[in-house]
């Protein structure tokens, strides 16, 4: 049977139910969205014929796709009963390492980092989750020891880079860290994130022209970025936030309100029509433009029983995130006025 999974490897086990079993186990392997892929996972879970190898890849997916339902402790949970039956699992120590770090829980999240790597050491991705651990930690020597390994076994992560330069501006090694977020950009230019944390940098070692270019091109990919509309103010330079800028977030609440609000509250008050659809400002919590983009892409964002198919080019889905981003305290000038109450 081929493997279709790179993340949790994949069944080797004799499918004996014919074409509706495969479905299932793909649905549990590959389907992105969690109200398909944990059933899925939960089926395959509890089907006597599995073996226990085989349920701890079933009880790792369904703990990411727990993860992606904001379920964190039923994902640990799911992690700790596949390490229980695949004690050496690098992925399930991984998977609750995402889990525990998510729900604050850092002492055990980098217990098993360290743990994943230990049974994957060329694993680049463990160590960057590990770094990141760490900054979270404040612990920035560890953090930037753990970023340098997963630069060296990928020297292509832009993510490693991004990392260990914000480790190097928390601990004020300032031209380290522009030099980090240089390699990054270089990887990835197209990258608001990336363009604002060298902003931030650029601002700090009084080099005003450089930030300022970079915050206003972090903003014209993302518009929402209300750290580097605040980082222009103050350098002087309101000028740099276009109406082009604010246009794309008056186009992102239009689109919400024509595609989103008959069951989301899409405005920066107001409850659901739909109880079962978060307000979305309730979802933004600082989730960046590629955080979004999938779960919109897939029709599964914020998914509920009466929630409508439709397909938006990439464009549009960027425009809807740029405007989910700008709801918040700090900046939300475009209030929706309809039967939510927003």
């Amino acid at each position: 049977m081929q493997c279709r999974s790179l993340i949790v490897g994949c069944f080797i086990m004799v499918i004996t139910g014919g074409a509706g079993v495969a479905d299932v186990m793909d649905d549990c392997l590959n389907d992105h969205r969690p109200d398909v892929r944990i059933p899925a996972c939960t089926e395959i879970i509890a089907d006597p014929h599995v073996t226990a190898e085989n349920k701890a890849v079933g009880y790792i997916s369904r703990g990411n796709a727990r993860i992606d339902a904001a379920a964190l402790q039923p994902a640990i949970a799911d992690f700790t009963e596949a390490i229980r039956l695949k004690k050496d699992s690098a992925p399930a120590f991984a998977g609750r390492g995402r889990a525990n770090l998510l729900a604050g829980q850092l002492v055990g999240a980098i217990a098993d980092y360290k743990e994943a790597i230990r049974l994957s050491p060329t694993s680049a991705e463990s160590y960057v989750e590990l770094g990141h651990a760490y900054i979270v930690d404040r612990n920035l020597d560890a953090a930037i020891s753990a970023l340098t390994q997963a630069i060296g076994l990928t020297p292509t992560s832009w993510g490693a880079f991004n990392e260990r330069g914000i480790a190097n501006y928390k601990k004020g090694e300032l031209l380290q860290a522009l030099d980090d977020f240089n390699k990054a950009i270089a990887i990835q230019p197209f990258s608001p994130e990336l363009h604002a944390n060298r902003g931030d940098v650029n601002e700090a070692l009084a080099r005003s022209k450089d930030a300022i270019d970079d915050f206003r091109q972090a903003l014209f990919w993302d518009p929402s970025l209300v750290s580097a509309r605040d980082a222009l103010k103050r350098l002087g330079a309101e000028e740099a936030i276009t109406a082009e800028t604010d246009q794309r977030v008056r186009q992102g609440a239009a689109l919400a309100e024509k595609y989103c609000s008959p069951c989301h509250a899409v405005g920066n008050i107001g409850a659901s029509p739909n109880k079962d659809a978060p307000e979305f400002r309730n979802i933004n919590q600082g989730n960046g433009l590629y955080f979004l983009r999938e779960p919109i892409t897939q029709s599964v964002f914020a998914k509920h029983e009466k929630m409508p198919q439709f397909n938006l080019p990439f464009s549009e889905i960027d425009t809807v995130v740029a405007y989910i981003n700008s709801i918040s305290p700090a900046f939300s000038p475009y209030p929706s006025s309809n039967r939510s109450g927003r």
